[in-house]
């Protein structure tokens, strides 16, 4: 592993500051699953890691506002298969969260680290999509951050002033997915 700088903000504007200042050389840490491996085999070599979990809005949380469901950034998938509306609401999301890796990737690894990842193996991805989500973006330009469609969330992520907020599942009413466990009839 190479030799970073280890930043740890307390505000988002703090974080997109650090990023705006040193651009490419940086990368964000929330749950790290995926950063670790890649700083220990030398596939990423940042000259600045910017630790995101002392920034208060982004600490893990799982709410309703309005019609919404607002998930923040550091929203672990341990939490998420377990969180009774997720559970209710949003199935497919808590089965999804479910299946990545191991319990202790589970309890390091993020939603929002899942989807900015841009792997074409995320996992929840596909039921963001299907619900509908919506990522809010933090940047220094859109007061509040842009909100952007899971579908338009691969594109919109890659700046390197811009970080993920929160993913919001469009509906909190009851479900209209359904799930089966079990074989076909043939």
């Amino acid at each position: 592993m190479q030799a970073f700088r280890y930043l740890r903000p307390a505000t988002v504007e703090e974080a997109l500051g650090l990023l705006e200042e040193h651009g490419d050389k940086a990368r964000l840490l929330a749950g790290g699953t995926d950063l670790v491996i890649e700083l220990r085999n030398r596939w990423r070599t940042p000259e600045v890691v910017v630790d995101l979990k002392r920034i208060e809005e982004l600490r893990p949380a799982i709410r309703v506002e309005g019609n919404r469901l607002v998930i923040t950034a550091g929203t672990v998938m341990g939490d998420l298969e377990k969180h009774p509306m997720v559970l209710e609401r949003f199935p497919a999301l808590a089965e999804a969260a479910a299946v990545v890796g191991s319990v202790q990737i589970r309890n390091r690894a993020t939603l929002a680290g899942n989807i900015c990842n841009g792997s074409p193996a995320a996992d929840t991805t596909p039921p963001l999509l299907v619900y509908g989500a919506e990522m809010v973006i933090a940047s220094r330009t859109a007061r509040g951050g842009s909100v952007v469609a899971s579908s338009d969330s691969r594109r919109s992520t890659s700046r390197p002033s811009s970080s993920r907020a929160c993913t919001r599942p469009r509906r909190v009413g009851p479900s209209s997915t359904s799930s089966s466990a079990g074989g076909r009839s043939s």
